[in-house]
C-alpha cells in the first residue's frame, strides 16, 4: 500500500524533549521577530527574498508578540516555496560574501554568526545551492548547541519560540 499526501494529526500533540550524548547543533524553533528583523537590516540578499508587506509584519510583531505567529508563518510559507533559481542565486551571492568579509560581515552582529557560518558552510557542500533550508534555518530558526548531558524541549502545537 502506497500513501500519497497522506498525513497523521495529532489530537493529543505531545512536547518534544532532546538530550545530547555528544556534542549537538540544531536548529530549534524560530526566532524571535527581533533577530530576523536584524536579519532583515544586516543581509540585503535575505531581506530581498520577501516583500515589504512582510518585512512590516516582522517590525509589527517586535512590538507586538501576538503578530509573531501569523508574521513568521508568512515567512516560512514564502521561503519553503521560493524559486530554486532564486534560492541558488542567494545561496551563492552569500557563499562568496562570507568568503570575502567572514562571518558578522555576513550574518551581521548576531551571538551565533561564527557558528551560523561553519553550518552553512557545511549544509551548502552536503545540499548544494538550491537547498532551502540553508535559508530558513540560518535566518528564521534557533541555532542550539548542546553538550553531552543538557537537552532542550518544545511545547507540543509550539509555533514559535
Amino acid at each position: 500500500m502506497i500513501l500519497i499526501n497522506y498525513s497523521v494529526v495529532d489530537d493529543n500533540g505531545k512536547p518534544e524533549v532532546s538530550v545530547a550524548l555528544t556534542d549537538f547543533t540544531a536548529f530549534v524553533g524560530f526566532r524571535p521577530p527581533q533577530q530576523i528583523k536584524e536579519f532583515f537590516d544586516a543581509v540585503p540578499e535575505f531581506a530581498a527574498l520577501f516583500n515589504s508587506s512582510q518585512k512590516q509584519s516582522i517590525e509589527s510583531a517586535v512590538k507586538d508578540d501576538s503578530k509573531a505567529k501569523e508574521a513568521l508563518k508568512s515567512l516560512f510559507d514564502t521561503a519553503i516555496h521560493l524559486d530554486p533559481s532564486k534560492i541558488k542565486d542567494t545561496v551563492e551571492k552569500l557563499n562568496q560574501k562570507l568568503e570575502s568579509s567572514g562571518p558578522e560581515g555576513t550574518f551581521g552582529q548576531v551571538d551565533d554568526s561564527k557558528a551560523l557560518a561553519q553550518i552553512w558552510k557545511k549544509h551548502g557542500k552536503i545540499f548544494g545551492s538550491k537547498d532551502v533550508g540553508l535559508i530558513v534555518t540560518t535566518f528564521l530558526m534557533n541555532l542550539i548547541q548542546l553538550k553531552p548531558g543538557q537537552g532542550c524541549w518544545i511545547l507540543a502545537g509550539k509555533f514559535c519560540k
